[in-house]
């Protein structure tokens, strides 16, 4: 089924929506279910059962930023996988329940602005139930019918929405906490399907109809259950939140309905109530301010009961819980990597709790790493290639240390090159390459020869092994010249992607030449970005291709000219597999993605090279012109303003059409 004029988040859904009156689902906390995903890292790199696969995978996925998880562009979605998924290996049983929060934004780049939708797929039919959050209301589809429920407005703010399912297929829906269900019944419908199915959230393929929302929170667990509408909400610290300041306040706020005359507090370090202090008595507050302050690195519990003098009742609330940061310092920033000019300042930054010294080192072996400075922010003047390598903080107090993540140092520089004059030595610095059985032809392009490569066999490709200075996260170019055989197939003209074959991560890049005659840079950060160009290529011709990475834009160059960009563009390290030239697949278990042809003068920079350098390096060797952008007043399209634009321009002058000043 095709769901026109939506996209989706939330959660496959159900449906015959037949109404028959049963008893709501018990509550619970959506805090306490068993599986929850706060958005404050994407979804798709954890892990949460430690099975050693990734919870989700995703195509193309929304960025996370700021706790939230932001869609928009079709096709970017979270989803459970086909087999060993968080959903089909844990969600056990008929029933379950999903909750997310969401605000569906009234901007958009494309199809219907602002839908969100959730998809329950079935393998193997492709089909499957769907729950929509639009900008005004929300509704329950599958193939045989479309309820809506409710037209509220869902652009406003966050909005929590609840899914629960029973294991005799009754559906109940709550939006902020106030059921859906027309007439208050149960709705029943073929939600059976989903026990075995993959949960899609986002765009979940409603080709053309993406909608731009932002994504709070997602949690679900097995068992139907309804929210709490009477109890006190919990404001802060967050449930289960394990880095929570000694001096924080907690806070609470008024339940969904009722209006309570005040609220008792409980609080301690055991999860039984029996056993907490109560630190608030009837009291119509929505604060309590631990004194003295909290111990370091304990876990503490608390329950907000609502108290209703006039009515003389108390709903007892959730046990919430959280801990504490411990004594010891926590790095909670970590320096990045850096690439600066040869002779400029570079910069690294760590932040941590509880720390009172920042103590900074070059590493050199982990037992005589050198000493480079003090403070949480490292600054080094006049950086050569000899301090290049990997720098790292070490925070401290009187109870102890924490060691940042280690970051690396490195300048613009010309890093490698291959020329394939009857060898694959690295004619730049000391990266050679290795080749079983090299082919060299002479057919090169700046010089005599060039390397061959047979497609699908293993000894005629070349192997760079992988060294720190060829896998640089902020930028880089990569450069060569080529001549194939004919397209049909994805073509490797460099690979540098790297992942391991237990959990299915991929990192790195690959520059490819495309089944139908383009060439794209692909970068992978749990998950590909193709950056494309579309124009096909020839086929028995040299070619030259450029691709720049630089902090997220890319740039890829054909001949010389700027053939596909974009920004944005999320890349991984490879930090451990070998650099192919003329194949790719890296990271399995055989190469694939055979250059069909052959390959010239290979060469890597550790910076992104300007239009202008790009268009130098091609004329160098081609010869011609290249027009890099277009000049102001240049009337005749030949890239520069001269005399025959004048003379275009005199052949007019005087000419007039204003009425009445110039035509009667």
């Amino acid at each position: 089924m095709k769901c026109r004029n939506k996209i989706w988040l939330a959660v496959a859904c159900l449906i015959a929506f037949v109404g028959y009156a049963q008893a709501v689902p018990p509550s619970m906390d959506s805090l306490t279910f068993d599986w929850k995903y706060e958005m404050d890292t994407p979804p798709n790199d954890l892990d949460l059962d430690s099975n050693g696969t990734d919870d989700w995978w995703d195509g193309g996925a929304p960025a996370v930023s700021n706790g939230l998880a932001i869609g928009g562009v079709e096709g970017e979605f979270f989803r459970t996988d086909y087999g060993g998924s968080i959903w089909r290996e844990n969600v056990t049983g008929a029933a379950f329940t999903i909750e997310f929060s969401v605000q569906v934004l009234t901007t958009g780049t494309e199809g219907t602005v602002g839908t969100l939708g959730c998809y329950a797929r079935n393998p193997a039919t492709g089909g499957g139930p769907y729950f929509n959050v639009a900008r005004s209301g929300q509704s329950l589809i599958n193939t045989q019918a479309t309820l809506d429920l409710g037209t509220q407005d869902n652009t406003d703010g966050q909005h929590v929405f609840r899914i629960a399912r029973e294991e005799d297929g009754s559906v109940w829906a709550w939006r902020d906490g106030e059921l859906l269900n027309p007439n208050g019944e149960a709705m029943l419908g073929d939600l059976a399907v989903f026990n075995n199915d993959i949960l899609q959230i986002g765009d979940i393929w409603s080709t053309g109809h993406s909608g731009d929302y932002e994504l709070d929170y997602l949690r679900f667990t097995s068992g139907a259950y309804a929210p709490y509408t009477n109890q006190a909400k919990l404001v802060s610290p967050a449930y289960g939140a394990d880095m929570v300041e000694t001096t924080a306040i907690l806070e609470w706020a008024a339940p969904n309905e009722g209006t309570p005359t005040g609220y008792d507090v409980y609080f301690g370090t055991d999860p039984n109530v029996t056993n907490m202090t109560k630190v608030v008595s009837d009291q119509l507050v929505y604060q309590y301010d631990p004194e003295p302050d909290m111990a370091n690195d304990t876990t503490y519990y608390w329950r907000v009961d609502a108290l209703d003098s006039t009515a003389g009742t108390t709903v007892e609330g959730q046990v919430w819980e959280f801990t504490t940061i411990p004594a010891v310092p926590v790095v909670t920033v970590n320096p990045t990597g850096t690439t600066v000019p040869v002779g400029a300042i570079a910069q690294f930054s760590a932040e941590g709790t509880n720390t009172t010294d920042y103590d900074w080192y070059k590493y050199v072996d982990g037992i005589n790493d050198t000493f480079v400075g003090s403070g949480s922010t490292l600054l080094l003047e006049n950086i050569q290639q000899g301090d290049e390598g990997y720098y790292y903080c070490i925070l401290s107090n009187t109870a102890g240390t924490a060691t940042s993540e280690s970051a690396y140092l490195m300048t613009e520089r010309a890093v490698a090159g291959w020329t394939f004059e009857g060898d694959a030595l690295d004619s730049v610095g000391t990266n050679d390459a290795l080749i079983d059985v090299p082919t060299y032809v002479t057919d090169g392009i700046a010089g005599a020869q060039s390397l061959q490569v047979t497609v699908d066999d293993p000894n005629t490709f070349a192997i760079v092994p992988n060294v720190d200075e060829l896998n640089q996260p902020t930028s880089f170019t990569v450069e060569s010249w080529f001549k194939v055989n004919g397209f049909g197939n994805h073509q490797a003209i460099v690979s540098n992607r790297g992942g391991t074959l237990e959990t299915g991560a991929i990192a790195g890049w690959v520059v490819y030449i495309l089944p139908g005659g383009g060439v794209g840079l692909w970068a992978n950060d749990s998950g590909w970005t193709q950056v494309n160009s579309t124009d096909p290529l020839t086929a028995n011709e040299w070619h030259h291709v450029v691709a720049t990475y630089d902090s997220g834009d890319v740039k890829v160059y054909i001949n010389g000219e700027v053939a596909a960009e974009a920004t944005e563009v999320s890349m991984a390290v490879n930090t451990y597999t070998d650099l192919y030239i003329g194949a790719g697949n890296n990271d399995a278990t055989a190469p694939a993605f055979y250059l069909d042809g052959v390959i010239d003068e290979v060469n890597f920079w550790s910076y992104a090279k300007t239009n202008y350098e790009v268009a130098h390096m091609y004329t160098g060797v081609a010869g011609g012109t290249i027009c890099v952008e277009p000049v102001e007043f240049d009337l005749n399209g030949d890239c520069t303003v001269d005399l025959s634009d004048l003379a275009q321009l005199s052949s007019s002058w005087m000419d007039c059409n204003l009425v009445p000043s110039c035509l009667e």
